[in-house]
């Protein structure tokens, strides 16, 4: 793995509230639940997924003014009614209920989806899995450093500590399991934060060295309880269940408050963004409200995430659950020329799964995805280092992050 040195400007913000918007762009699954028209309250399912177990609630009371389609999606157009006060949600308990229920209260909330590194499970697939395999010892709440510049998970486990230990609590009552573990990197002030909220020796803070990717799950369990899990496997096959500390708040107000997830903490920064910082914005929100006014067209790049693993964006579209970060840089007319791969072996280095990038590539270019899939294509964790490190500028994690995406497993298809 590679050590990145993490942008701290924004680690030392508190959350800032975003403004309430006049409009908002809900991006549309494969199921509408309302029209154009329809009066629409606050927390109102507008769309699903049942496939992937997606459903997204109206951010805010107002009108469905249209659909849109942009870039071969579809949006709803929210017309906000601001005579219309936000929804308040009472104070409630989960004791006594069954776990069964409360996981369905979880998914109802509209939590799948807020994870931004694990695409084959949702959270729903992984509390399920978790209670029905009985076998869970440990619940992790990972909050190591990611991707630079990306903090939101630090400045939430920060400020709401007291009701993130509440969740985590509950989540181990509800799955049997004995110990929470709170992953971070290493950082006094938030070390010290949640030792103030420990009572017993069934909690415990492991600090780790800011090392990209430990965001992602697996290679987390590697390092905390030396296990190595493949894709196929879920990490409650090690008898761990990881959430990241944003899906641990939403889990605490689906549970304790009834409310579900209308919006999220997201990271702005960039040399183009109006406003540095972590914020909470509703779901919809304009990306194109993060832009400095001023901004002219190609003069500029904008993405979801960090550096890394983030995806180029068009401005029209609205915030959505998995977005972790929005950056904002100034663009540029020309880019790194590709060359010639020089198989110097670098992308093999910096793999943190040990795969063969080059080799991978090489099976996707000529169409060959049962030899990819073979050598492990779906192994991969997208975590783009192989891009980052290689000197003949080939968009390695590019290219096998849509190979993946074209073919899942062509022995099964």
């Amino acid at each position: 793995m590679m050590n990145l040195l993490s942008q701290d400007r924004c680690k030392n913000k508190s959350i800032q509230n975003d403004v309430i918007h006049d409009f908002y762009f809900i991006t549309i699954d494969s199921d509408l639940h309302v029209s154009v028209g329809d009066i629409v309250s606050e927390g109102q399912v507008l769309t699903s997924n049942s496939q992937k177990h997606l459903l997204t609630h109206s951010p805010v009371a107002g009108i469905i003014k249209e659909i849109q389609h942009h870039q071969q999606k579809s949006y709803l157009v929210l017309e906000t009614d601001k005579t219309i006060l936000p929804q308040k949600y009472e104070l409630s308990t989960p004791v006594g209920f069954p776990t069964s229920v409360l996981i369905k209260k979880i998914y109802n909330a509209g939590v799948n989806g807020l994870e931004e590194h694990d695409d084959e499970y949702t959270v729903h697939e992984k509390l399920t899995k978790a209670y029905t395999q009985g076998n869970i010892d440990t619940v992790v709440i990972n909050a190591v450093d990611g991707e630079p510049f990306v903090v939101g998970d630090y400045v939430l486990l920060l400020e709401k500590t007291r009701e993130i230990i509440q969740v985590a609590h509950q989540l181990r009552l509800m799955l049997g399991a004995k110990n929470i573990i709170f992953a971070i990197s290493k950082n006094k002030q938030l070390k010290e934060t949640i030792e103030q909220f420990i009572f017993d020796d069934t909690k415990i803070v492991v600090e780790l060295n800011s090392c990209y990717p430990l965001n992602s799950d697996k290679l987390l369990i590697n390092k905390l309880i030396k296990k190595e899990l493949s894709k196929s496997k879920l990490c409650s096959d090690a008898g761990v269940v990881v959430f990241t500390p944003t899906v641990f708040y939403a889990m605490y107000e689906a549970l304790f408050y009834n409310k579900p997830v209308t919006d999220r903490v997201i990271t702005v920064d960039g040399a183009y963004s109006v406003a540095h910082g972590v914020f909470r914005v509703k779901l919809g929100t304009p990306i194109a409200k993060f832009m400095r006014p001023f901004s002219v067209e190609n003069s500029y790049v904008m993405f979801s995430g960090g550096p890394l693993q983030g995806q180029i964006l068009e401005k029209e579209k609205g915030i959505t659950k998995n977005m972790n970060a929005i950056m904002i840089f100034e663009g540029t007319n020309t880019s790194p020329e590709k060359q010639l791969c020089t198989y110097c072996s670098s992308c093999v280095e910096a793999c943190p799964i040990r795969l063969e990038p080059v080799k991978l590539v090489d099976f996707i270019e000529c169409g060959e995805y049962d030899r990819a899939f073979v050598n492990h294509l779906q192994e991969c964790i997208n975590c783009n280092l192989c891009s980052y490190v290689c000197p003949s500028f080939i968009p390695l994690g590019k290219i096998i992050k849509e190979g993946q995406m074209i073919k899942k497993d062509p022995f099964n298809a």
